[in-house]
C-alpha cells in the first residue's frame, strides 16, 4: 500500500471514529501534498512517494518548531497538542537507521567514490541521503558527512 492510500485510508478511519486531532493533521498533510501538485502541475511534475515524505517531514518540523515555541512560552497544553500531532505523522516515515549504521555506509561511500577533501563532503552528504531515501535527514547526512 502506497503512503498516499494509507494516508487517505487513515483519514476514513479517523474521520468515522471522530478523531478530530488525527483528521486535522492528515488533512493538513492532504493540503500541502495538493498545494505542491498544483505548483507542480504548472512545471509539468507528478507528485511522488519522495514529495509525500518531504511534507510529512516539514509539516513535523514545523509542529516541533510550535512545540519549542510554546515550551518557551509556558503553555503546556498546546506543547502537548504538537507533540501529539508530530506523533501521528511519525508513524508515516520509514524507520530511521541508528547513526552508527549512516556512519559505516559513509565510511564505505568515502572509499568507493574516492573522496578525501572537505569540499567532497557535499557528495558524500548527497550518496547518503539518495541511499537511505527520506529515512534520515539532511542535517544528520552533513554532520555524519564532516564526522568521517
Amino acid at each position: 500500500m502506497g503512503l498516499e492510500s494509507q494516508i487517505e485510508d487513515d483519514l476514513k478511519q479517523a474521520t468515522r471514529e471522530r478523531d478530530q486531532a488525527r483528521v486535522v493533521v492528515l488533512r493538513s498533510v492532504k493540503n500541502s501534498v495538493h498545494n505542491l501538485a498544483i505548483a507542480g502541475k504548472e512545471q509539468g511534475k507528478a507528485v511522488t512517494a519522495a514529495d509525500w515524505l518531504k511534507v510529512i517531514r516539514s509539516e513535523i518540523k514545523k509542529r516541533q518548531d510550535a512545540q519549542a515555541l510554546y515550551d518557551q512560552g509556558g503553555r503546556p497544553e498546546l506543547a502537548a497538542k504538537e507533540s501529539a500531532e508530530i506523533k501521528v505523522l511519525g508513524n508515516y516515515l520509514p524507520a530511521a537507521p541508528d547513526a552508527a549504521q549512516v556512519k559505516e555506509q559513509a565510511l564505505k561511500f568515502k572509499q568507493d567514490l574516492n573522496l578525501s577533501t572537505p569540499k567532497d563532503m557535499g557528495a558524500l552528504t548527497k550518496a547518503l541521503l539518495e541511499y537511505f531515501a527520506g529515512a534520515i535527514d539532511g542535517k544528520l547526512a552533513a554532520n555524519i558527512a564532516r564526522e568521517v
